[in-house]
């Protein structure tokens, strides 16, 4: 793979076509290559930046170029579209930023309202800064999840009270038609798939935002080995399902995952255990 060759001796790699003049969200300059690489080498030794034609930077084709790499660290990979995405070396010992990092500043930049429209350059030059600094990037990661929750209040409250009328309307369409037979109308696809898509969002939101707290428990946990072990098992495969869920049923397994790790940080039984045995839970 040229890109892992090329990252051997440089931090950072830009396709040939992101160089040329274009859409700012995806080009980035010669100049600004050279500099993002030396920023790189004297502030993040361990972080390496691609910057592809790859489509929707497929996290396959980042977890390839890991594979492929020859010095461990983090793999930062940014394809056709404005994501960024990563990929670790395998290990507890990764140089670099932690996992929980990496994570909460990678949320930021691609969730973040304002980086919606902002330039390659910019995107590229906050994740640096919150890969940096550890706090900072905890500082905007619950920022963005408490500007989300509020979010969510607001759209709830606008929307009960814009329904109120219709409510009050359909209580009294439902009095005069209480000795009619019911009709039940089906919801059309592009509603039940809107309905799916805010209750996926959701949960993703709610997984990203408590992956972190299981991260550092497990951190530091002091019990026993094989408890760590299975802890430490459970929330790095719930990061990495995490990473790649695209419905609903990848989240649930996330969170089935998050529930093992709880019970070994607990000593508490299994999800399959306790689903299992009568009476254990409600």
């Amino acid at each position: 793979m040229v890109v892992a060759e090329h990252l051997a001796v440089d931090p950072v790699y830009v396709h040939p076509d992101r160089h040329l003049d274009g859409d700012r969200s995806t080009i980035l300059s010669e100049a600004r290559a050279v500099e993002l690489s030396e920023r790189l080498t004297r502030e993040l030794p361990h972080v390496y930046v691609a910057v592809t034609p790859w489509q929707n930077a497929p996290r396959s084709m980042a977890t390839a170029l890991v594979n492929r790499a020859e010095t461990e660290g983090t793999y930062l990979v940014v394809g056709s579209g404005p994501t960024v995405v990563s990929a670790r070396s395998d290990g507890a010992r990764t140089p670099g930023p932690s996992s929980d990092t990496v994570r909460m500043a990678l949320a930021v930049v691609n969730e973040r309202p304002d980086m919606a429209r902002a330039s390659l350059d910019d995107r590229l030059d906050l994740v640096l800064d919150l890969l940096g600094d550890e706090r900072a990037a905890a500082r905007e990661y619950e920022r963005l999840a408490s500007g989300s929750e509020q979010g969510r209040t607001v759209s709830l409250v606008v929307v009960l009270v814009a329904a109120l009328p219709l409510v009050v309307l359909g209580l009294w369409a439902l009095r005069r038609r209480a000795l009619r037979p019911v009709r039940v109308v089906p919801l059309s696809e592009a509603v039940v798939d809107t309905v799916e898509s805010a209750a996926r969002e959701e949960l993703r939101r709610d997984l990203v935002r408590d992956l972190p707290s299981y991260g550092r428990r497990v951190a530091g946990f002091e019990g026993p080995r094989s408890r760590a072990a299975r802890a430490l098992a459970a929330y790095e495969a719930a990061g990495r399902v995490l990473d790649t869920a695209e419905d609903v049923s990848d989240l649930v397994g996330v969170r089935v995952l998050l529930d093992h790790c709880e019970a070994a940080l607990t000593a508490g039984p299994t999800p399959a255990t306790a689903s299992s045995t009568p009476g254990t839970r409600e």
